[in-house]
C-alpha cells in the first residue's frame, strides 16, 4: 500500500508556489508564482513521480505484488488522481483507495489506519489456472491479524502477514 501525496507524488511546486503554507481554494495557474489552490493542483494532474516510490513500485508489480494507492483526497478527485497516477508512470496498480467527498467525522490519521488494516488482508494478485485473469483474495478487515508497532513506531503489518500477502515469500524489492 502506497501514499499518494509527498510519497508517490510529489506537490512541490504547489507547496513552493504557496510559500510552503496550505491554500486549500483559488485558482492554480500562476505557477510558478503563487497562489496555487491545493484542489485546483490535483485537478491539473501534473504531479511528478517521486522516483524512489515508483522504482518500488515497479519491483513490487514485477514480482506480481498488488499495489494499492491511498489517498486523503476526496473521491470528486479520483479522476484527476488516475490520471496524474498513469501519467507519472504508475501503471497496473490493483486500487485507489480515496475517502468519501462527505467525510466530516474521519481524520486522515484513521482513514489510513483503516487502509492499513484492509492491507493486512490482501494476498498478493495471482494467475489462475492456465494463467486465466487474476484473482485477488481479500478478509474482511474486521478479520485482519493485528498491526505492530515497526521499528520507527509506525503501524506496521507482522511479518508472518506480510509474507503470506506477497504468496508465501518476503517481498524484496532489491
Amino acid at each position: 500500500m502506497l501514499d499518494i501525496d509527498e510519497t508517490s507524488l510529489t506537490n512541490w511546486p504547489n507547496l513552493l508556489a504557496d510559500d510552503f503554507g496550505f491554500v486549500a481554494d483559488g485558482t492554480c495557474d500562476a505557477l510558478p508564482a503563487g497562489p496555487c489552490g491545493f484542489n485546483q493542483w490535483i485537478l491539473k494532474g501534473s504531479a511528478k513521480a517521486i522516483e524512489p516510490a515508483r522504482k518500488l513500485f515497479d519491483a513490487a508489480r514485477a514480482k506480481g505484488v498488488a499495489v494499492i494507492f491511498i489517498t486523503a483526497r476526496p473521491n470528486k478527485q479520483r479522476d484527476a488522481t488516475i490520471l496524474n497516477l498513469d501519467h507519472a508512470g504508475f501503471e497496473g496498480w490493483t486500487e485507489l483507495r480515496t475517502r468519501p467527498d462527505r467525510d466530516d467525522l474521519q481524520t486522515v490519521q484513521e482513514f489510513k489506519r483503516r487502509g492499513l488494516l484492509l492491507a493486512a488482508s490482501i494476498s498478493a494478485a495471482r494467475r489462475g489456472p492456465a494463467g486465466g485473469d487474476r484473482v485477488r483474495e481479500t478478509t474482511p478487515a474486521s478479520q485482519a491479524a493485528p498491526l505492530r508497532s515497526g521499528a520507527s513506531g509506525n503501524p506496521s503489518p507482522s511479518p508472518r502477514r506480510a509474507r503470506s500477502a506477497a504468496g508465501g515469500r518476503a517481498f524484496d524489492p532489491g
